[in-house]
């Protein structure tokens, strides 16, 4: 059964996330002002869009500035062909960077994007209040808004890929939270969620273990020449899959690493 709106009901953004979820094959059509854009998704991914004769990323940032017309998603569509790698979350934070970024042009503001963290409180041993029930006021959740330049985000990347090349096989940088990747070059959002959980039972470990917790990376060396970094910061961690023939590790470890923890906290506006 097809998914059909308006764009001034449920924006584009919203509508990606929507697909995305969905495992299987199935195209999105964007139609405005007589123009028709369509999007193509695979495995929870954006492979492909066209809008006229233009394919690719860039058709995706200039849909997201669509806000009138309608929207049909259709099942079990095979894409094309694929033009797309770039991960949904990040071409989603890319167009809201653009379009930020054009707004700031207009009235002269830098590009900064708020964003609202969850993080969970322990309150046990107070008393809770008289309308919620003792057992739900084990942990409480509380909200804070912090923000992100995603310009700085998007240049962390791209200078990352400068410093390695084809060194360079895959890097993503995702929430600590879920495993949402963020932003990354040839994204693999399945091994971010993983590595995730991995991180994650590595600090138990050293933790239980009386060790010192994880410092500012780990790296685990694989076969066939390659080597997996993961750097944990703070709500977020940044993990990347490098070729160790054409990335030595004296670069790595005194040039490319701290110049990446450098570029994210840049990023990091507060």
């Amino acid at each position: 059964m097809a998914l059909k709106g308006k764009l001034t009901e449920m924006g584009l953004s919203d509508i990606v996330q929507v697909a995305c979820k969905g495992k299987n094959r199935a195209c999105l059509i964007v139609q405005s002002q007589g123009q028709e854009g369509s999007l193509f998704f695979e495995n929870g991914q954006i492979v492909h869009a066209i809008l006229d004769s233009q394919e690719g990323e860039d058709v995706i940032y200039e849909l997201l500035t669509w806000d009138e017309g309608t929207f049909e998603i259709e099942q079990n569509v095979s894409p094309p062909k694929r033009t797309i790698t770039t991960n949904w979350s990040g071409l989603l934070l890319e167009g809201m960077r653009r379009i930020d970024e054009s707004a700031a042009k207009r009235d002269g503001s830098d590009t900064v994007m708020e964003f609202e963290r969850k993080e969970e409180q322990l309150v046990s041993g107070r008393s809770p209040p008289p309308d919620v029930k003792k057992e739900d006021y084990s942990t409480a959740k509380k909200k804070e808004v912090f923000t992100m330049n995603v310009k700085k985000l998007s240049e962390a990347i791209d200078a990352l890929k400068g410093s390695l090349g084809e060194g360079l096989i895959t890097t993503d940088i995702w929430t600590a939270a879920d495993g949402q990747s963020l932003a990354g070059f040839n994204p693999q959002p399945k091994a971010s969620a993983l590595f995730n959980q991995l991180t994650s039972t590595m600090d138990k470990a050293l933790k239980g273990s009386g060790f010192p917790e994880l410092g500012r990376y780990y790296i685990l060396d694989l076969v066939g020449g390659q080597m997996t970094i993961c750097m944990p910061l703070g709500d977020y961690q940044w993990g990347m899959l490098i070729d160790s023939t054409k990335a030595p590790l004296g670069l790595l470890l005194n040039v490319v690493i701290p110049q990446a923890i450098d570029a994210f906290e840049e990023a990091i506006a507060s």
